[in-house]
C-alpha cells in the first residue's frame, strides 16, 4: 500500500503551534509502544499559517535539552504534518498494484488537482476495497503536499541531527491508527450500528474520522480549529493534565480561570457549530440507523480533558477516553491519555505515504556516524583529564618496576596526582550542570517574552473589539430609528391611499354620468326639440362647480323643460347648509324644496342641530334632495 516502517525504534513528533509531541516509539508489524515521550510548548511564530516550520534556535535546544532529559537515543525521525495547503481526495478506481496506481496518479493529477502539481509530492492510502457490479474496486484518499512544507522538516531533521525515516499528513496517521484499533471508544453496552467520531484538534483546524462497524466510513477536515489559544484552553481545566514543558499550572490565577472558562464556551460554540454540518452530511450519506454517535477528542484534545468535553456537550454526543483493545492496566485512564495524546504519531509510525526525499537530507548512516563521532570526542573532552591521568598512573607503575628504590615516593606522587585530577573532573561537572541550567534558563525567558506579546496584542484586539461594539450599538439604535420612521409613512400612506381612492370614484362616476346624460341629449332628440331651456344647462354647470366645495358630490339628476331634480351628498351638515344657501343666490335657477335628508355613517338626523366641537367623522355623509326651477335670467340666455 505505501511505505512499510517494520520493526525498530523510532523518534515521532507533531509539532503544532499550541504544543510540541514528542514520542519515542517501538514499532513492530501493526502494534506500537510508546516507550519515551515528552510534550513542550511550541514558541509563536514557529509554525507559519500554511503549516511550514520557521523553527528558532531556541526551539532546537528546547527540543534537544528534552530528548537527552528523557534518555531519548533514537536516530530516525518520523513527522506528522498539519496544513491548511495539503489538498485531499477521494477516488474509486480498479483494483490495481501499487506502481500502477502511482503512475496512474501521476498521469491524472492535473484531473484531482485544481494546482500546478509539479510543486506536490503526491501519494495515497487505501480506505477500503469494495466490490462493483462483481468487480474489485479500491476506495483512495489521494493527497497532494507542497514541497516546501516537506523541506521545513528536513531542515528540523537536520538542526536535530536525526535521519527522516517518514513524512506523513495527520489525516492519513489517524486513519491508519484508527484502522488497527477501530474500537478504541467502544463498549460492549453500545447499541449495534453505533457510530464512533473521533476529532483531532490542532491549531490550525479539526479533523473528523467517523468509524462504523469497524471501517472508516467518512474523513473530513474543517478550517476550524484551536486557532492559537491551547494555552488559554489549558487555563480552563479544573483537573491536572499531563505534563507539558513549559507549563506552570500553579501560575494561573483564578481570574484566569474564569477567562479562560468562559473563552472555552464561546470556542466551543463555534467548533461545535462547524462539525455539526459535517455530522449532518454523514447522516446524508449513511443514514440515521438505530445507533447513537460516541465521541473523543485525540491529539491537543487529550490535554484539554474540560473544553473536549464541554466540546461534545455541545454536539449532545457523550464523550470518552480512547484506550487499546486487548490491553489491560493498572491505570487504564492514564494509558489512554497517553495513548490518544500521541495516536496521531502512533499512526505515522504504521503506514504512512511516501513523502520522503532522500535527496533533501543526510543518510542516516551518515547522521550515526557523525553522531558516533560526536560522542567519542565529547566523551575524550569531558574525561582528558582523567585519561590523562591514568596514562601517567601506568606510566608511574612500569617506572616503579623499574626503579624499586623510587616506589613510595613515586606512589604517594600518582595519589596526589589522581586526587588533583578527580577535583578538576568535579569541577568540569559543575560547569556541565550550569550549562544545562543555562541553556533552560534561556528557553523559559525566549517563552515568557513571546507570551507577554501574546499579552499585548489580546489587549489591543479588545481595545478594537470595544471600539467595534460602540459603533455597532450606535448604528442599530439609527437602524431602529428609521424603521418605525418608515412603519409610520407606510401607515399615513396606507391612509391617504384610501381617501385619494374613494373620492376620485366618486368623481369619475359623477363626470360619467353627465357626459353620458349629455351624449343623450345631443344625439338623440331632434333639432326643434333641442332648442329648448335646457340648451343653457352648461352654464348652470358652470356655475355649480365655481360656488360648490370641493367635497360637493351630485349621485343623481333628472332634468325636465322647466327644472331638475339633483340628488346631493356633502361631508357635513354645515356643508350641507352651505350648499342650499349657495343655491338660493343662483341667478340661473331658484329652489323648489328640499327632501330626503339623510345622515349616513353616524350623527344625528336633525340639519339644523349644533354642531358638536371636534374633528369632523371623516366617514359621515349627508344626503338631501333638491328641486330647481329655471329663471327668467336662465331662459334669456
Amino acid at each position: 500500500m505505501n511505505i512499510s516502517i517494520g520493526s525498530k525504534h523510532l523518534l515521532a513528533f507533531q509539532i503544532d503551534n499550541g504544543v510540541t509531541q514528542v514520542a519515542e516509539l517501538r514499532v513492530h508489524a501493526k502494534n506500537v509502544s510508546v516507550l519515551k515521550s515528552f510534550s513542550v510548548l511550541t514558541p509563536a511564530g514557529t509554525v507559519e499559517d500554511d503549516g511550514t516550520l520557521v523553527a528558532s534556535p531556541t526551539f532546537i535546544k528546547a527540543l534537544r535539552y528534552q530528548i537527552q532529559q528523557h534518555g531519548i537515543k533514537t536516530d530516525r525521525g518520523v513527522f506528522c504534518v498539519n496544513s491548511d495547503r495539503i489538498i485531499s481526495r477521494e477516488i474509486t478506481i480498479p483494483y490495481a498494484k501499487r506502481a500502477t496506481i502511482v503512475s496512474m496518479l501521476r498521469t491524472n493529477a492535473q484531473d484531482y488537482f485544481p494546482v500546478d502539481v509539479s510543486d506536490y509530492k503526491l501519494d495515497y492510502s487505501v480506505q477500503e476495497q469494495l466490490v462493483e457490479n462483481g468487480a474489485k474496486m479500491l476506495r483512495l484518499l489521494v493527497s497532494a503536499v507542497p514541497k516546501p512544507l516537506i523541506s521545513s522538516y528536513y531542515e528540523l531533521a537536520k538542526q536535530l541531527e536525526i535521519g527522516v525515516e517518514a513524512v506523513d499528513i495527520s489525516g492519513n496517521s489517524v486513519l491508519q491508527a484508527v484502522g488497527v484499533n477501530p474500537r478504541m471508544i467502544a463498549k460492549d453496552s453500545d447499541t449495534e450500528g453505533s457510530t464512533y467520531l473521533v476529532a483531532n484538534l490542532y491549531s490550525g483546524g479539526t479533523q473528523l474520522t467517523f468509524v462504523k462497524q469497524g471501517t472508516v466510513r467518512l474523513q473530513r477536515t474543517i478550517s476550524m480549529g484551536l486557532d492559537g489559544s491551547f494555552e488559554t484552553l489549558l487555563k480552563a481545566n479544573k483537573e491536572p493534565v499531563s505534563e507539558i514543558c513549559g507549563y506552570v499550572p500553579g501560575q494561573v490565577s483564578e481570574e484566569d480561570k474564569i477567562n479562560a472558562s468562559i473563552a472555552a464556551c464561546t470556542k466551543a460554540a463555534e467548533l461545535a457549530g462547524a462539525i455539526n454540518r459535517i455530522i449532518e452530511y454523514y447522516y446524508s450519506v449513511e443514514g440515521y440507523g438505530n445507533g447513537k454517535i460516541y465521541g473523543t477528542a485525540v491529539g491537543q484534545g487529550i490535554l484539554l480533558p474540560a473544553f473536549a468535553a464541554q466540546l461534545f456537550g455541545e454536539l449532545d454526543i457523550e464523550y470518552r477516553l480512547p484506550h487499546r483493545a486487548s490491553v489491560h492496566a493498572d491505570d487504564p485512564g492514564k494509558l489512554g491519555e497517553e495513548y490518544g495524546l500521541y495516536l496521531p504519531c502512533i499512526g505515522a509510525c504504521l503506514n504512512p505515504l511516501n513523502l520522503v526525499d532522500r535527496a533533501q537530507g543526510m543518510t542516516l548512516e551518515n547522521i550515526c556516524a557523525k553522531r558516533r563521532w560526536r560522542e567519542r570526542a565529547q566523551f575524550v573532552k569531558r574525561n582528558f583529564v582523567l585519561i590523562a591521568g591514568v596514562s601517567v598512573f601506568f606510566l608511574c607503575l612500569a617506572a616503579s618496576a623499574l626503579m624499586a628504590g623510587y616506589a613510595t615516593v613515586e606512589n604517594v606522587t600518582i595519589n596526589q596526582t589522581i586526587k588533583d585530577y578527580r577535583q578538576k573532573i568535579e569541577v568540569f561537572s559543575e560547569v556541565a550542570k550550569y550549562q544545562n541550567v543555562k541553556l533552560n534558563a534561556e528557553s523559559i525567558r525566549d517563552l515568557l517574552q513571546s507570551y507577554s506579546a501574546k499579552l499585548e496584542q489580546l489587549e489591543q484586539d479588545k481595545l478594537v473589539y470595544d471600539q467595534l461594539k460602540a459603533e455597532h450599538e450606535a448604528l442599530a439604535e439609527t437602524y431602529r430609528a428609521l424603521q418605525e420612521a418608515c412603519a409610520q409613512l407606510e401607515q399615513d400612506f396606507v391612509y391617504t391611499d384610501k381617501v385619494y381612492a374613494t373620492e376620485y370614484a366618486v368623481y369619475d362616476d359623477f363626470s360619467k354620468s353627465i357626459w353620458k346624460w349629455y351624449e343623450e341629449v345631443m344625439y338623440t332628440l331632434d333639432e326643434d326639440y333641442m332648442n329648448t331651456n335646457n340648451d343653457n344647462l352648461v352654464s348652470f354647470i358652470e356655475e355649480l362647480e365655481e360656488k360648490m366645495p370641493s367635497t360637493f358630490t351630485v349621485t343623481a339628476i333628472s332634468i325636465t323643460d322647466s327644472g331638475l331634480n339633483m340628488g346631493v351628498e356633502v361631508k357635513s351638515k354645515q356643508q350641507a347648509i352651505y350648499v342650499i344657501q349657495a343655491l338660493r343666490e343662483f341667478e340661473t335657477v331658484e329652489i323648489r324644496a328640499i327632501s330626503g335628508l339623510t345622515i349616513v355613517d353616524g350623527g344625528s338626523s336633525d340639519l339644523f342641530e349644533e354642531e358638536v366641537e371636534g374633528d369632523p367623522n371623516p366617514t359621515q355623509r349627508v344626503r338631501f334632495t333638491v328641486s330647481l326651477a329655471y329663471t327668467d335670467a336662465f331662459r334669456d340666455q
